[in-house]
């Protein structure tokens, strides 16, 4: 088996495509699988530091496809980037598989997967359809936390994650909420979230984060979650940490829906 993954990531649609593919490449490495990972990150720099902590190479040059033989590969991708995909599927693929969130695009892959909580497409396509939440794919070292973590009836802490990028301000819009309530004034925030992003808060005890930092290093006793309703959210849930979620994007409304629907988090509302 040899795998190509590919996967986008940008200021404006976050990096939840690229960890998804990134998580599957995890396994391969560890399973001695053979794979190439190419992709577009231009615009989101700590991605790249990540993958090279993980020991993942990407190459952002499409054209270096050619330098392997695509035929012997199934290609796997995760990207809303047409001119993307049609450039990867202008080679000979052994297999093609294409992640996809609420849009369904039109194009000749050989599977589709849906990951999400509750399955909500109904296609007639001549294709493999997989749907359901058993296709979620999860970073290596996300594991479920020991529930005696959260001994504390009270919310101690608060992680706030923007999915990596935060083009709709939803960061800002959250501390700016948390100012107006005494009793979270007390408490100690963290932002997971590039500083030029944050806006100074004198009146919040906020600890400022790099994107990549391993969030299983600063969970603690008490601590709740608020992030988007991507795949972050799903992660969080599957730690069964406390999580709020506020939905920033169209391909974000089955998943805020049916984890809303399930009450498998707080629905804290929409940015964007």
């Amino acid at each position: 088996m040899k795998l190509c993954f590919a996967a986008n990531a940008s200021r404006e649609i976050g990096v939840g495509h690229a960890m998804r593919l990134i998580s599957l490449a995890e396994v391969a490495k560890q399973r001695l699988i053979e794979f190439k990972f190419f992709g577009k990150f231009t615009e989101v720099p700590w991605l790249w530091n990540y993958m090279k902590t993980i020991g993942i190479e990407a190459n952002e040059d499409l054209s270096k496809i050619n330098d392997i033989n695509s035929s012997e590969f199934t290609l796997i991708v995760d990207s809303y980037d047409k001119s993307f995909i049609n450039e990867l599927l202008n080679c000979s693929w052994k297999q093609t598989l294409l992640f996809l969130d609420e849009e369904f695009p039109m194009y000749d892959f050989t599977t589709y997967i849906h990951p999400t909580i509750e399955c909500c497409y109904k296609t007639h396509i001549n294709a493999n359809f997989l749907c359901g939440k058993k296709y979620i794919p999860f970073r290596k070292k996300i594991e479920k936390i020991k529930p005696e973590i959260f001994d504390s009836p009270f919310v101690k802490s608060l992680l706030i994650i923007s999915g990596g990028t935060d083009p709709h301000g939803m960061i800002n819009g959250v501390l700016d909420e948390i100012e107006k309530i005494d009793l979270l004034k007390k408490i100690q925030v963290f932002v997971v979230a590039d500083k030029s992003m944050v806006r100074k808060k004198k009146n919040l005890n906020l600890v400022i984060l790099k994107p990549g930092v391993e969030i299983d290093a600063i969970l603690k006793s008490g601590m709740a979650v608020i992030t988007a309703a991507g795949i972050t959210s799903l992660e969080m849930v599957a730690r069964e940490i406390p999580i709020g979620i506020i939905k920033v994007s169209k391909n974000q409304d089955s998943n805020f829906e049916s984890l809303a629907r399930k009450e498998l988090v707080l629905p804290v509302g929409s940015r964007g």
